[in-house]
């Protein structure tokens, strides 16, 4: 729902050649505030880990690069010294031996997966199922040193526009496993529309797809896919 509410906007700031100004808006330089939050992470094409949310907030800066009537690009980056990731943990299992069933208590741990999916099969009794207790949060320091930005109808309020971000996270635990790392890589990209509320002064909303891993520096790296919801205040200056 929410990816098709944004790519609605994009298609309305299509729309808006008729609004369009004599100059771009925005300006050369640009600083302003992001929030970011990703609800729930999935296995995916390269993570393993299940039901991860992230979330964080910072500030960004913005260098335009290039421009023409129709098209800016743009460098960016960010640092988000507020980031908590929170992880399922699993406190024992429910074990069908009788009736009713018994439940065994065990050290908590972070699992990779925490779908609710039987950890095993007891013959005759049945499914061994997971007991989850309460998520564990962990906080760390996050930073995109390297983006790049595409804006286009830069004469217009509303721009459609497509970012990737490099950057990584350095959290106070090994995420989101233990015996995994405490630092991990991320590569953020996808769509957005920047909406300006004046020549100097716009609204991002942007849509983007999160990749989480340690490449290899820790034990374990069961990384982490999740879709992100990224909300942007800037101030550009002329």
């Amino acid at each position: 729902m929410k990816f098709s509410m944004l790519v609605g906007l994009i298609a309305f700031s299509v729309g808006l050649s008729c609004c369009g100004q004599d100059r771009e808006l925005s300006g050369r330089d640009g600083l302003g505030v992001i929030a970011t939050l990703a609800p729930k992470s999935t296995p995916g094409l390269l993570g393993e880990s299940e039901d991860r949310r992230i979330w964080a907030g910072g500030a960004k800066v913005q260098r335009r690069l290039l421009s023409d009537r129709n098209v800016r690009l743009s460098y960016e980056a960010g640092i988000m010294p507020l980031f908590e990731e929170s992880d399922p943990v699993l406190v024992g299992e429910i074990v069908p031996i009788g009736t009713p069933s018994v439940t065994y208590f065990s050290p908590p741990y972070r699992p990779i997966t925490a779908d609710g999916t039987p950890l095993g099969v007891l013959l005759p009794g049945g499914p061994v199922l997971p007991v989850y207790g309460a998520r564990e949060r962990t906080f760390g320091f996050a930073a995109t040193p390297l983006g790049v930005r595409l804006n286009l109808l830069n004469r217009f309020p509303v721009q459609p526009s497509l970012a990737c971000d490099l950057g990584f996270v350095y959290s106070s635990r090994d995420v989101p496993i233990d015996y995994s790392s405490q630092f991990n890589f991320t590569v953020t990209f996808g769509p957005g529309v920047e909406i300006f509320t004046s020549s100097h002064n716009s609204v991002l909303l942007e849509y983007m797809f999160q990749h989480m891993s340690n490449g290899g520096l820790g034990q374990n790296n069961p990384a982490v896919d999740s879709y992100t919801i990224r909300v942007s205040l800037s101030h550009y200056r002329h």
